[in-house]
């Protein structure tokens, strides 16, 4: 059942219910340690359960694998009532498809940004096993096909009514006329067998893509557990948003009105003091009579924001310089980039010495005048240096005299989720550690959330350095390669490992090297292009390679669909397919898989070989089915325009059909009719022409001084078009 998050007390009042009836822990909360919004998700839902006294576990996953298997480990041979959330997983698959034979008397809640949804979850008669959709999420309930029980048919089941379809076809053939029809019940259901598999063919063909952040979905509930919307509602809400904003998820429409939308419960709760003024206010009672500082609460502030990315912890200079928006623009990597940048300073009226001054050291003064000057920078050269959206809402936590901004924590959080990254260091124990680790950064107000903060925010830039760097030997040596047959650009790391090739083996890190070479290419390029990209990383230790799909560019007000999501499985899922990759970790995006490097072809650029055919190779596979699909594509286009060519003849002939075999008589009335009307206008057109003509021959004699004359030359002019002037002057 899919419901929205509205109706969360209905639910939550049933999970209450369970509670006297379980004698094991009430709620098991199983999360993905991939997205900085499930770090926010969790952190919430945790708060609340805690509020409202509610036991619960917790079992961090990273793919499908674990969580199948710590469903396994959890539920087998259990017949208690339990309640089961997951928070950023599971929406791919079902969940009673993961869980064991066993196990009876599980309620799932799914709450997952990733897309597409299972089918199966669309079933109102489907009360224990729930997924949460909001109703302004990307992908609308109306286009999620409903479920049906041709899903839960196995492959033998699915040949049977082939077979027995094919068997009836063979009986009627051979059957007399007057014997009497053969019954068309397998061949029914072999028809909508394959209408089944079309409808789903064509939801899936959309592609991989992310809905409405999780925080954002679990707010109703967390403020119910809550008692209302404070700072441990708001804070994460507003950090899980900026993260798909900063990791290009979600379209500028969507996150304006979610933006919006949480803009004003946040002014409703922290006031409207924003901006300069409500900071002043907060440092006068931050200051008591003594003149020392005393404790201040944290709040809120939805303001303007800069993507200039850790600007706040580090110099000006630096912040600009490896900002993933103005480095693709200036080129930062290079020296002339360098000097472009310090010719924008200086166009700001700020010195180089003083740009290169770590931002905690500047005054306040000179703050507020630098916001100043970069707007006015931006308004005068926003066309010449194409910083139109620079600027952007945000949200920021303001405590004491420090200022937090929630792209800062995004940051600082990835880089905490990313730290252990290499095969002979990394382990549950890290992973889930380092997600503990995010979830304290959440709270900068904390001493403790402050250090984990501070710690994140150093290693975030160093990894910005990393991306900044070796993508921008990427761009100079031209390793995005466009492939015109295949429609598809290409990035190869594992064939020339880059110099910070370590930092590169976690999908968000690749991720944002990805956007940036794609970026800084279309800067670079005269005609850029918009193929979507596939990027291979770098050897992860195991002998396999991080593969991601990436669009081209970034829609504007659609859900951003990723084909690579839909081609990767029907690539490697496919009975012909010989390529190695690693399916116990399977992501929970569609879009990131892990290939064994022996299966990675780079060479052999003949695209249009057959699927799995004699080329093997994973690259050769993607291209093979890229190519596959735009062919498929061009053909229901074609079948399309005639179908409606098809559609207009006969229209056409309908029309000729019906003026045939009107009767005579009503015809002929209707010709004299048209006739008597005819003439009846022609009059009056002629009547009007008369005068028209006298004042125009008025008009022209007081101009021209002569109508004969001006009758002339009009007479005489003759209209050529421009070509033909040209040849004939020659």
């Amino acid at each position: 059942m899919i419901i929205s998050p509205q109706q969360w007390h209905i639910l939550w009042e049933a999970v209450k219910d369970d509670f006297p009836q379980s004698t094991e822990k009430g709620v098991a909360v199983i999360f993905s340690l991939q997205e900085v919004e499930t770090v926010c998700a969790v952190k919430m839902l945790l708060a609340g359960l805690k509020m409202q006294d509610v036991h619960y576990s917790t079992y961090p996953v990273d793919n499908y694998s674990e969580l199948r298997s710590t469903l396994h480990a959890l539920l087998e041979g259990s017949q208690e009532l339990r309640t089961v959330v997951l928070v950023n997983c599971g929406a791919g698959h079902f969940a009673r498809d993961l869980q064991p034979a066993s196990a009876q008397g599980v309620r799932f809640v799914v709450v997952d940004s990733h897309r597409p949804v299972c089918p199966k979850y669309n079933d109102a008669d489907d009360i224990e096993c729930v997924l949460l959709l909001d109703d302004d999420d990307p992908l609308s309930l109306q286009q999620i096909p409903p479920a049906s029980d041709l899903d839960r048919l196995s492959e033998e089941q699915r040949q049977a009514i082939i077979d027995e379809a094919e068997r009836e076809d063979q009986d009627e053939e051979g059957q007399s006329q007057d014997e009497q029809p053969v019954s068309r019940e397998w061949r029914d259901k072999l028809r909508a067998l394959r209408a089944r598999d079309r409808l789903l063919s064509d939801y899936f063909d959309m592609g991989s893509s992310y809905g409405k952040p999780s925080p954002l979905v679990l707010q109703p509930l967390a403020e119910e557990l809550a008692g209302r919307a404070d700072l441990s509602v708001l804070w994460p809400c507003c950090v899980g948003i900026t993260d798909q904003w900063v990791h290009q998820r979600v379209s500028n429409e969507h996150y304006r009105a979610w933006c919006a939308r949480l803009s004003d419960q946040v002014k409703s709760h922290f006031g409207e003091g924003n901006g300069t003024e409500g900071q002043q206010q907060q440092q006068q009672r931050d200051n008591n009579s003594t003149g020392q500082r005393a404790p201040s609460r944290a709040r809120i502030v939805a303001d303007r924001d800069y993507r200039i990315m850790l600007h706040r912890h580090w110099s000006l200079f630096d912040a600009f310089a490896y900002s993933s928006y103005v480095a693709p623009r200036l080129q930062t990597w290079r020296q002339a980039g360098r000097d472009n940048l310090q010719l924008l300073f200086a166009h700001m009226g700020i010195k180089e010495a003083q740009a290169k001054l770590p931002y905690s050291c500047m005054q306040q003064q000179e703050l507020r005048a630098f916001n100043e000057k970069l707007e006015a920078a931006l308004s005068k050269s926003r066309s010449r240096l194409a910083f139109s959206d620079l600027a952007c809402d945000g949200f920021a936590l303001r405590h004491s005299l420090k200022v937090t901004a929630a792209s800062d924590v995004v940051h600082a959080v990835t880089a905490l989720l990313t730290e252990h990254t290499l095969a002979e260091v990394a382990g549950d124990r890290q992973s889930s550690s380092a997600f503990w680790h995010a979830v304290e950064a959440i709270d900068a107000h904390s001493t403790e959330g402050w250090k984990q903060l501070q710690r994140g925010i150093e290693m975030a830039k160093c990894m910005q350095q990393a991306i900044i760097q070796d993508g921008g030997l990427m761009v100079t040596d031209r390793m995005l390669i466009t492939n015109a047959a295949a429609k598809m650009q290409e990035l190869f790391l594992h064939t020339s490992p880059p110099t910070n090739a370590r930092e590169f083996r976690h999908p968000l890190t690749l991720l944002r090297l990805a956007q940036f070479v794609r970026d800084a290419t279309k800067v670079a390029r005269l005609r850029p292009c918009s193929y979507p990209i596939l990027v291979v990383g770098p050897e992860d230790g195991r002998g396999c390679c991080l593969a991601i799909g990436l669009r081209a560019n970034v829609l504007a007000s659609e859900a951003q669909y990723n084909i690579f999501g839909r081609t990767f499985r029907s690539v490697l899922e496919h009975p012909d397919c010989n390529v190695m990759w690693d399916d116990n970790r399977e992501a929970f995006d569609s879009a990131v898989v892990y290939v064994n490097k022996a299966s990675i072809q780079v060479h052999g650029w003949l695209a249009a070989a057959p699927l799995c055919g004699g080329m093997h190779g994973f690259c050769s596979d993607i291209r093979s089915a890229l190519c596959e699909a735009a062919r498929a594509a061009e053909e229901a286009r074609q079948q399309e325009q005639q179908q409606q060519q098809q559609q207009q003849q006969q229209q056409q002939q309908e029309q000729q059909q019906q003026g045939r075999r009107r009767p005579r008589g009503g015809a002929a009335a209707d010709e004299a009719a048209a006739a008597g009307e005819g003439s009846r206008d022609s009059q009056r057109q002629r009547t009007s022409e008369a005068a028209a003509a006298a004042d125009d021959g008025a008009a022209s004699e007081e101009l021209l001084g002569s109508g004969a004359e001006a009758a002339e030359v009009a007479a005489d002019e003759v209209m050529v078009p421009a070509s033909d002037a040209e040849d004939d002057g020659q």
